[in-house]
């Protein structure tokens, strides 16, 4: 009898035990349900809210392409920009069997001109939709990125908007400007480091750098985001993890193999002018450096030393950001604070530099606007006040001769100091923001 009772007894506790495990397990699968129904619902409720500035953003770009064809035939000023027409003639080149380096001024990846071969099939439009289209899918990672950071809605969509409607954005790829492919790979990589995929984004990274070699700034970062916490005790094996070699060892041979195969097809001349000439390059024309002048007036040999001088700031600073920030959660803020750094202290900067970080600023502000609205205001008139200045005096000096190099000097002056500021107000944005999480967990 008491035989009995035991074995009953016992039979009964492993029912309410298992009982419980299955409850657990029901429990766990209910929220896991409700965290994709969650995911879906918000991934729904974005592309609601995105619609009408997404229809904003692509008939903008339609119009401004198909205003820029009466401005180039009615005005002396044109609105496509030269490079496209480089980048529609090195097409054609590739499409007789010839080297797109036989056109004269190509310094680019010949992935460019091949995805422009339809210029020369189709019509010579393709190049610009191929672009704008890229703008949107740029935007379109950017939403994925900031969702999967589960970013609020309405900041969500103010962010997304930054960069979808932003003018000089929407100019750049509508006068057939390339930088969004760049952009459209360099987004592709964040979003797979942010998902934890390091071969992925390793891949990505590669491609990047072989379409442009700026994207090379962001390695040391991606690389200490896969890694965990770096300790004295264990650095080695820490800093030298899996994930983080899967990492390198994937961007090494995407650049690789594209690098090879073109290098194959087109020889020395390939590496010279897609790569070892953007080393050295000066340019004192349509250049808004704070060094643009002094490469000016040194024309020889020694504005090579003009641009050494640049380059060791830049290395100094990419390299603490990369330290601070180069954590998963930072990565965006850290590569756009690079990326600000790099483009204010390059020896040369263009417009379409611009791009490079206007795509990486929802990503530094996704944490939320914790700067107030003066210091904002202080940057946006120092950047677009130096622009527009300079755009004017450089209009007098080229089309109307007038000398108008010290003038160019103040432009570009203003707008070194508002990169500047928007470097700061991206570092205090984020201090401030850890100092709330810091007071939250101490309540």
């Amino acid at each position: 009898v008491k035989v009995a009772s035991i074995s009953s007894r016992t039979t009964s506790i492993l029912r309410v035990r298992a009982g419980g495990h299955h409850d657990d397990e029901v429990t766990a699968r209910a929220s896991s349900s409700s965290d994709k129904g969650g995911i879906r619902r918000r991934t729904a409720m974005a592309d609601r809210i995105h619609t009408p500035q997404w229809l904003l953003a692509g008939a903008a770009r339609m119009l401004l392409i198909v205003y820029g064809m009466w401005q180039d035939e009615s005005m002396a000023v044109k609105y496509t920009d030269a490079d496209y027409q480089v980048f529609s003639d090195a097409a054609r080149m590739m499409a007789m069997g010839d080297s797109p380096f036989e056109r004269a001024t190509y310094r680019y990846s010949p992935s460019i001109a091949m995805l422009l071969l339809p210029n020369v099939w189709v019509g010579k439009l393709w190049g610009k939709l191929l672009f704008a289209s890229t703008d949107l899918l740029v935007g379109c990672l950017l939403a994925r990125i900031l969702m999967a950071q589960k970013t609020d809605k309405q900041q969500l969509a103010f962010l997304v908007n930054l960069w979808i409607l932003n003018p000089i954005v929407v100019n750049v790829s509508t006068r057939g400007n390339a930088e969004a492919l760049v952009s459209l790979v360099v987004m592709a990589t964040i979003l797979a480091v942010v998902q934890d995929r390091p071969v992925l984004a390793g891949l990505f990274l590669g491609l990047a750098v072989h379409v442009k070699v700026y994207p090379i700034i962001y390695s040391l970062p991606l690389y200490l985001s896969f890694c965990r916490e770096i300790r004295r005790v264990s650095f080695f094996s820490d800093f030298f993890n899996k994930r983080s070699l899967q990492f390198a060892f994937s961007a090494i041979l995407s650049f690789s193999v594209l690098t090879g195969a073109f290098f194959v097809m087109y020889g020395h001349r390939f590496l010279h002018e897609a790569y070892i000439y953007h080393v050295f390059r000066v340019d004192h024309r349509h250049n808004f450096s704070l060094y643009f002048y002094q490469m000016y007036l040194s024309m020889d040999t020694s504005a090579r030393l003009v641009g050494l001088v640049a380059f060791a700031p830049q290395v100094v600073i990419l390299i603490a950001i990369s330290l601070r920030y180069g954590r998963r959660n930072k990565i965006g803020l850290c590569i756009c604070c690079q990326t600000i750094a790099f483009v204010a202290f390059n020896k040369v900067f263009t417009v379409q530099y611009l791009v490079w970080y206007f795509a990486l600023l929802p990503l530094a502000f996704a944490s939320g606007f914790r700067v107030g609205y003066r210091m904002h205001l202080v940057t946006t008139s120092l950047l677009v006040g130096g622009m527009g200045m300079w755009l004017g005096f450089a209009y007098q000096l080229e089309f109307l001769g007038k000398p108008m190099w010290l003038t160019l000097v103040t432009a570009s002056a203003l707008m070194f100091a508002g990169h500047m500021s928007l470097f700061c107000s991206l570092i205090l944005n984020d201090a401030r923001g850890e100092e709330e999480e810091e007071r939250r967990r101490t309540k």
